[in-house]
């Protein structure tokens, strides 16, 4: 099955489809929040929490037909990290 059937299945809310994305996703998502974690002293699984709520806020606005989707998921979810980090500075 290619990633865009993959990520329309997600959008409706097949659990399935969910999960191989997050799999997919899993290891640059626990990387990422832990780099920020060390540098900012916060929580890596509140890091993570946060990525994974805008990885799955941007499967809803994702297009599969421009650019690598996963990619964008992963942008969603960072933006979101880093949205975070500075609510906490503030």
């Amino acid at each position: 099955m290619q990633l865009s059937q993959v990520i329309e299945q997600a959008r409706q809310g097949d659990g399935k489809a969910r999960e191989h994305i997050s799999e997919l996703l899993r290891e640059r998502v626990v990387r990422t929040a832990g780099h920020y974690a060390s540098l900012t002293g916060m929580d890596r699984e509140d890091l993570q929490q946060e990525m994974w709520v805008g990885m799955l806020i941007g499967l809803q606005q994702v297009d599969v037909s421009i650019g690598d989707p996963l990619y964008y998921l992963f942008l969603r979810g960072k933006w979101r990290l880093l949205e975070a980090i500075r609510r906490s500075d503030g």
